[in-house]
């Protein structure tokens, strides 16, 4: 069976995202991610003009799907704070799942060319629009303080990727039903006695 362009193209994208999150961006070569893929050099740069080229479509259709998904997964859901706690549950669980794509998102610092920068920046953002969506929804219902929608996306965002970011790097076992129950905790109810 012939592979189509598109299975070749997201063949390229997979091995690319495993080798990124193995060995870091500037560890891996275009020579590995073709062998990797199952294609020859060339072909790589039929769908991509560079490594960096690739590592955007890495993240972006990360960045996609993470979106898609959650958006299938919430909106049964009418209560704002419901939304929020299966949306806290929802992303912890796939970046468990897609560990490889976090550790590319986490890893190398890469100096990219300002327009692969520019989507790089955008899909990175993209992350936080539906905790401010929720957070938005939610305090427009009475069910949080009024408190900037924006800055506590960002730190609701910022707080999953910290504990993800260490748990992932020092090796720690613990659950995503932990992680989600804790970080949900923290963000709803706080510290205060």
């Amino acid at each position: 069976m012939v592979e189509t362009k598109q299975n070749k193209r997201n063949s390229i994208i997979e091995a690319a995202e495993k080798l990124f999150a193995k060995s870091g961006f500037h560890g891996t070569d275009v020579d590995q991610i073709a062998k990797t893929a199952g294609v020859s050099k060339g072909s790589v740069y039929n769908y991509f003009d560079s490594k960096e080229e690739i590592l955007i479509s890495v993240i972006e259709e990360g960045v996609d799907e993470l979106d898609k998904k959650m958006r299938r997964y919430i909106s049964p859901l009418e209560d704002p704070i419901e939304k929020l706690k299966k949306g806290i549950e929802f992303y912890i669980k796939f970046l468990e799942k897609r560990e490889p794509l976090f550790k590319v998102l986490t890893g190398d610092k890469i100096s990219l060319r300002l327009d692969l920068r520019k989507r790089f920046h955008l899909k990175i953002f993209a992350r936080t629009e539906h905790a401010q969506n929720m957070i938005a929804e939610a305090i427009k219902d009475g069910k949080l303080k009024k408190v900037d929608p924006y800055i506590a996306a960002t730190c609701l965002i910022g707080m999953i990727d910290s504990l993800f970011f260490r748990v992932v790097h020092e090796g720690r076992k613990m659950s995503a039903k932990h992680k989600a129950e804790q970080i949900t905790k923290l963000f709803l109810e706080g510290m205060l006695l």
